[in-house]
């Protein structure tokens, strides 16, 4: 919600309004639970995939899932962009808040990078993926 504060440039009979910063922070937060669960909806339609980002039948990885998603989520009219870094260390965040409810010893998410290792892993399912978007999805 936004407070009103008075600027020292601005008369004292007007009031500037700034931004909560922790609403930035959540606003934040919901659009990349909205990327990670389109990236589970195109995961569930066109199938999962290891060691390459998209199959011979159009299967898409974790990271390619979140890529296109990001795509269509981040690019609908009337959203502010939002910087690619901060997106994305936004998105790894949830990730490696959810994957020790998935996965045990399976090193941190730091970066997207680090889920399409975790999605490569020898052993590694489609239900482990949509789990750990599930659990990313709900906090």
């Amino acid at each position: 919600m936004p407070t009103s504060t008075s600027h020292p440039i601005v008369p004292a009979t007007f009031s500037v309004f700034v931004a909560d910063p922790s609403s930035r922070s959540d606003g934040v937060k919901a659009r990349a639970r909205r990327v990670l669960a389109r990236a589970k909806a195109i995961i569930e339609e066109k199938g999962w995939v290891q060691n390459t980002s998209t199959g011979p039948s159009g299967e898409k990885c974790l990271t390619a899932a979140i890529s296109e998603a990001r795509t269509s989520v981040t690019s609908k009219p009337g959203l502010l962009p939002l910087s690619g870094s901060f997106m994305e260390k936004t998105l790894a965040g949830l990730l490696e808040e959810a994957r020790p409810k998935v996965t045990r010893r399976a090193p941190a998410f730091r970066s997207l990078d680090s889920a399409a290792t975790w999605n490569d892993k020898v052993g590694r399912t489609k239900e482990q993926v949509l789990g750990l978007l599930d659990k990313a999805i709900s906090g």
